[in-house]
């Protein structure tokens, strides 16, 4: 592997995890905390740091996907110009152990940098400039649709004029303050449902929001995929059981769908724990626990979240399902899920209300 290879495998492979968990992180932001419902118009949160962290974390996540495309492209493009990016070049001299060795290449003090627009577009944080610049190199790379370029069009206004608002402001009214959570809420209503924009309804602006990004996300992942296995490099591997495998593989539509199977593996283990209980406080039949794999447990008791425990919960509850209804189709059918949760996510509120 030479140092090209070993700069596009190693670090930006590390890159592409990275990126992902800024978007888990940030979608998690507003996963967690509850909305204020302001009127019919204005949904956002009471905290602003969920807005900023969630503004924040989803811009810088793309910006530096581009980058990595960019990157991709020139050196398929212009393989030279990495090679004075990383400053290196070949050998004019080298042996035949040197090509079986790959070791072709030596540092070198002075080398050029890219060309301007290359170099302006690689420090630059807007993220439609980036997929611009990428399209003008090789037509058609990155094509997005209507709500991908207001998204990333809301991104690059907080990204530019309001990621430091606070520090320097020149709006003193009663929102002046507040520019992210007015961003956020651009975002949260944007999205309609049989032609009427749905503003109150928290499960569904995340729902929709999150299919946005969970599409631009796997977008950029399967271009840089294409790059990848085309140097034969493997870039796009992600750590096992990690945040950012579970964003770019998500199988589901949107990452809420992320944090509504986390919300299910919470409620099934205290669901689980508090079984004998509740069958002894609630007057009608209940659902049979789930045999939940214990064994598993602990990274999720130790930090509060582990992916692999959330899979077999997720997994076990699919299965258990399947066995009661032979039309059950596990992955797609969310009604009798939901179904099972809600009534759930009651019998432990009721649970809970005798332990006061």
């Amino acid at each position: 592997m030479d140092p090209i290879e070993f700069f596009f495998n190693f670090y930006l492979g590390r890159e592409l995890g990275v990126c992902g968990e800024l978007l888990y992180n940030g979608f998690n932001s507003l996963e967690n905390n509850s909305p204020i419902i302001r009127d019919e118009d204005y949904l956002t949160y009471a905290n602003e740091s969920y807005a900023f962290s969630f503004l924040i974390n989803t811009s810088v996540a793309f910006e530096r996907l581009e980058k990595i495309i960019l990157l991709f492209l020139i050196n398929q493009e212009s393989p030279d110009k990495i090679a004075s990016f990383l400053n290196i070049k070949m050998k004019s001299n080298f042996s035949d152990d040197d090509v079986f060795k790959n070791n072709i290449f030596e540092y070198v003090d002075d080398m050029s940098a890219f060309p301007k627009p290359e170099f302006n577009r690689l420090m630059d944080h807007h993220n439609l400039n980036i997929v611009a610049y990428i399209n003008q190199l090789k037509s058609k790379t990155i094509e997005l649709n209507t709500d991908e370029k207001h998204l990333l069009n809301i991104l690059d206004t907080f990204y530019d004029s309001f990621r430091y608002g606070r520090f320097h402001p020149k709006d003193f009214s009663a929102r002046g303050y507040a520019h992210d959570t007015e961003l956020l809420n651009d975002l949260l209503t944007h999205w309609e449902q049989n032609g009427e924009p749905v503003s109150s309804d928290k499960e569904h602006n995340l729902y929709v929001l999150g299919r946005c990004i969970n599409k631009l996300a796997k977008k950029y992942y399967d271009i840089i995929k294409k790059f990848a296995e085309k140097m034969n490099i493997f870039t796009y591997e992600l750590h096992d059981d990690s945040n950012a495998q579970t964003v770019f593989l998500n199988i589901n539509d949107s990452l809420h769908d992320i944090f509504v199977q986390k919300r299910i593996t919470r409620e099934e283990l205290l669901y689980n724990l508090a079984y004998n209980q509740i069958k002894e406080l609630a007057s009608d039949e209940i659902p049979d626990k789930l045999p939940i794999e214990f064994d598993i447990i602990e990274d999720f008791l130790l930090y509060g979240d582990d992916n692999y425990f959330s899979d077999s919960v997720n997994e076990t509850l699919d299965i258990a399902l399947a066995e009661d209804d032979d039309d059950y189709e596990p992955y797609s059918n969310k009604e009798k899920i939901i179904t099972r949760e809600k009534l759930i996510h009651g019998l432990l509120l009721m649970f809970s209300k005798t332990k006061k």
